[in-house]
């Protein structure tokens, strides 16, 4: 009772000096209830922030002595779940199978597992490989081999998955693992992107960033497929800017504190997300130039000449943080990475529009469909870049979604998908046993990648990866062979053809004749000339050949040499023998000789 009493006790002097209350979540859409979150004094971020890599944006609160929870090892779920996120921002019902791309590095081999059980506990449908609404694959578009496994990057994409899930649970979710954070000095996350757009994404959440550079223009084209929506986390270590969220074409999404309040007709009330636990990203870029939108706002040309941070913002206080279920149990987690994957499963409901920069300033049109944040600050700038106020500002952009019409762009067409173009050879003829050479070629139009596959292949042909069939065909027919070439954005393309294998012939050079003397006790013997093939240039062969001699049409034993001594007995009878050949791959050959009379 005395340590009870004694826990008890620091947790209200702890409750009274944190700037930020601690989450309640609401009641999930299976009728299950999350708890309070336990109480923390600050958070820490699943990646470092290492110079000259990417690194994710999640943060998660740090247990302190209040608690001695594990990270990740609650049993019950704390913190909003799906039902508190659309109650809060309005988000309708919807059966929208629009795929959702998360980009995120590195693996994680559990990501599939773990959103099973999130969406099992909040009573949403199963998302699984085997039903065709998940998808992983590397940033080369295969299923393997993946990238190797980091804890930081792991629980980014449990919870990218999982709050995308949240707003859309009928979307579908396509998962790209980039080899690494481009620590390598590859761009690998950017390719990552852009093998999401190659795969038909048209929305895509980008959790994760780096500090802006001068060079950065040369990575933007990376993120410029046409018809294509990007959403970028814009940070979690307060005022500054960050890449790829300040770029024009990028839908910037800021943070806030969300709290529960009856008071309000809202039921909610929110506030810049800034203090002990972080804060979000916002400012003016130095390297990208201010779009038309935000040139018309007065109040924002005056304090930034350049691309302002952000567009639009979301719960993202790990204070107030979301219900994720990572490393076999529930877990806490905040952070702008959070908001990439919500706004742009928003996105996705609405369905596909012109994407790019008609997405980032289709806000701006429409103030009055979002809730103004108009208090709390992420930095201490002195101007709206990092300060709540009315109309725009840095923090949180327009506000946050109050339902989904300053989303929607309205439907439009399809964005231009690549097309694959395969070159029929025409019929094919050939010889079993020769070996041979078919190029069926294809293209993308994007120039993407081309796997080839094929069936109905003769026995000993096999298909390059280059569109070559090659090999010794073993089998005489006629077949009917069908190649596939498909890019990986999955747009296939196929063409069928005829492939007639024949058999040569062993042939012999001269009739099969029986030369010597026709007497008893005389030496005779079998010729046939020589062995070839049955071709215009009657090439020779080398063959397995045997001989069997007969009298009066009867097999004699054991004569089955090339020469034979004609017994005494045989005066009067008639002889003859029979030549077979045999090769690999060739029909075989089988000639009489002439019956000869043996002289008396």
């Amino acid at each position: 009772m005395r340590r009870t009493t004694v826990i008890a006790s620091v947790a209200i002097t702890l409750l009274s000096t944190l700037a930020a209350p601690v989450a309640i979540a609401g009641t999930g859409a299976s009728g299950a209830t999350a708890a309070a979150a336990p109480v923390t004094a600050t958070s820490v971020p699943l990646c470092p922030r290492l110079p000259g890599r990417k690194w994710c944006l999640a943060m998660q609160p740090s247990p302190t002595r209040t608690t001695t929870t594990a990270r990740s090892a609650l049993a019950t779920p704390y913190g909003f779940g799906p039902a508190d996120l659309r109650a809060a921002y309005r988000v309708p019902a919807t059966t929208s199978t629009t795929t959702v791309a998360i980009v995120d590095a590195y693996d994680d081999p559990d990501a599939e597992a773990n959103l099973a059980v999130y969406r099992a506990r909040f009573g949403l449908a199963p998302c699984t490989t085997a039903n065709g609404c998940f998808r992983k694959v590397n940033q080369r578009g295969g299923a393997a081999p993946l990238p190797a496994y980091d804890a930081g990057w792991a629980g980014e994409i449990s919870l990218d998955l999982q709050m995308a899930s949240a707003i859309c649970p009928s979307c579908h979710l396509l998962l790209v693992e980039s080899d690494d954070d481009d620590g390598s000095g590859a761009p690998n996350m950017e390719l990552a992107v852009q093998q999401a757009a190659a795969l038909g994404a048209r929305f895509i959440s980008m959790s994760w960033g780096g500090s802006e550079f001068s060079g950065q223009s040369s990575f933007d084209g990376y993120l410029a497929a046409p018809g294509v929506t990007y959403v970028a986390a814009s940070g979690d270590n307060s005022y500054g800017t960050g890449w790829p969220a300040a770029l024009p074409n990028v839908i910037s999404v800021g943070g806030t504190a969300l709290h529960r309040d009856t008071r309000t007709a809202r039921g909610w009330r929110e506030s810049v997300w800034g203090g002990s636990y972080g804060g979000t990203g916002s400012g003016c870029s130095q390297y990208e130039t201010q779009p038309a939108w935000q040139g018309r706002l007065a109040a924002l040309r005056a304090v930034c000449a350049g691309r302002a941070m952000n567009d639009v913002a979301v719960v993202a206080d790990p204070a107030t943080g979301v219900a994720v279920y990572v490393d076999g149990g529930w877990s806490v987690y905040g952070g702008t990475s959070a908001g990439a994957p919500i706004i742009a499963a928003m996105e996705a409901i609405n369905g596909p529009g012109p994407g790019g920069t008609a997405a980032v300033s289709y806000p701006y049109a429409h103030p009055a469909a979002f809730n103004d944040v108009t208090s709390g600050s992420n930095g201490s700038c002195g101007t709206l870049l990092c300060q709540g106020g009315s109309g725009w500002d840095g923090p949180t952009g327009v506000g946050t979604p109050n339902g989904l019409l300053g989303l929607g762009q309205g439907a439009s067409a399809p964005a231009p998908r690549s097309t694959v173009t395969i070159r029929n050879p025409g019929p094919v003829s050939g010889f079993a046993g020769t070996a041979a050479t078919v190029r069926v070629p294809a293209t993308s139009s994007q120039r993407l990648a081309i796997r080839y596959s094929a069936n109905g292949v003769p026995p000993g042909i096999t298909l390059r990866s280059t569109g070559y069939l090659t090999g010794v065909p073993r089998s005489a027919g006629r077949y009917r062979v069908t190649v596939t070439a498909r890019d990986s954005s999955g747009t296939a393309a196929s063409t069928a053809f005829y492939w007639t294998v024949r058999r040569h012939r062993v042939v012999t050079s001269a009739a099969p004749r029986i030369h010597g003397v026709l007497k008893p006790g005389h030496r005779v013997r079998a010729t046939w000339g020589t062995f070839r093939r049955d071709s215009p240039h009657s090439a020779r062969v080398s063959v397995h050949w045997r001989i069997r001699w007969y009298v009066d049409g009867h097999a004699i034993h054991r004569a089955t040499r090339r020469t034979f001594v004609i017994p005494g007995s045989y005066r009067g009878h008639r002889i003859s023998f029979r030549v077979t050949a045999t090769r690999s791959y060739y029909s075989g050959y089988t000639r009489h000789a002439h019956r000869v009379r043996v002289h008396r």
